[in-house]
């Protein structure tokens, strides 16, 4: 078996449990890792390991000033670290988890990945693994598509491998991805929702039940 071949671990109902223990041991000791999430294959570290996010800038081809997408597992953790205004908290509760990446104000700096912006992007992602692995973690991923910079998002672990090979310390292979398309971008300003970008998530604000 090639070194390459042992950094990929297949989810099965066999495989889960030491795939999470094996994700979160290379995680906490500072590694990256591909995973699935409900959209493609995201590329990620702990949100505080600046080593990891300068590598996977690095190897995405991806300027800093871009910023990076933070993932948690709970409601309650994202509002740890940010300042959620009625509107959008009635938004995550109706689409989370699920594949809608909320555009919001940290509570604190946070310059890698914020990179040019005065916001962050969160997300709740629809994936048992992952939202498995992040509430074990006790702490956000960065999340970012699992590719690079500018070519198309990894529906597959497949394509993943081919960006990135042996350059990843562990892939999570789950099979395809839940959506074909990214998640859907949205921005909150004066209770007023801006889409920037489409994907699998329609918001109606009407049927929202705000505070």
């Amino acid at each position: 078996m090639s070194s390459l071949n042992e950094k990929i671990i297949r989810i099965t109902p066999k495989t889960f449990d030491n795939a999470i223990e094996l994700a979160q041991s290379i995680l906490t000791s500072n590694g990256v890792i591909v995973f699935p999430t409900d959209t493609s294959y995201g590329i990620g570290t702990l949100w505080n390991n600046e080593r990891g996010i300068r590598k996977i800038l690095e190897i995405k081809k991806r300027p800093v000033e871009m910023g990076l997408p933070l993932l948690f597992g709970n409601l309650a953790a994202v509002l740890e670290f940010c300042e959620l205004s009625d509107v959008e908290y009635a938004i995550a509760k109706r689409y989370w988890p699920g594949a809608l990446t909320l555009i919001t104000q940290p509570r604190y700096s946070l310059p890698l990945i914020q990179g040019r912006h005065n916001t962050i992007a969160v997300r709740i992602p629809q994936n048992l693994f992952l939202l498995d692995l992040l509430n074990k973690l006790n702490a956000p991923l960065i999340g970012t598509s699992a590719n690079l910079s500018g070519a198309p998002s990894p529906h597959k672990i497949s394509v993943s491998i081919e960006y990135f090979g042996e350059l990843i310390d562990l892939y999570i292979d789950d099979g395809d991805t839940l959506h074909a398309l990214d998640s859907t971008i949205i921005h909150v300003a004066n209770d007023k929702i801006s889409i920037l970008r489409k994907g699998p998530v329609n918001v109606d604000i009407k049927n929202l039940s705000v505070k």
